[in-house]
């Protein structure tokens, strides 16, 4: 396996990871995280629900955030 297959395995290892830790709207936060990190141009929330790579409507991103910081209060409770 050469240095890149590595990395693509260890993403899709993280990935994973990260999908089973989020509590609620799994598909749409990772696809928020696909949207902010592929973004440039984006100055607005509605810009970012634009992208291709969020392919849910403008209220799925205000669900993926909120859930986001659900799960963040949750991680530093333990």
């Amino acid at each position: 396996m050469d240095a890149l297959e590595q990395i693509i395995q260890q993403l899709i290892k993280f990935r994973n990871k990260l999908y089973e830790i989020i509590p609620k709207r799994r598909d749409a936060t990772l696809e928020l995280i696909d949207a902010l990190s592929s973004n440039t141009q984006a100055d607005s929330v509605v810009k970012l629900s634009l992208n291709e790579h969020f392919r849910r409507t403008y209220n799925s991103v205000r669900d993926a955030v909120g859930n986001f910081f659900f799960l963040m209060h949750r991680i530093k409770k333990r």
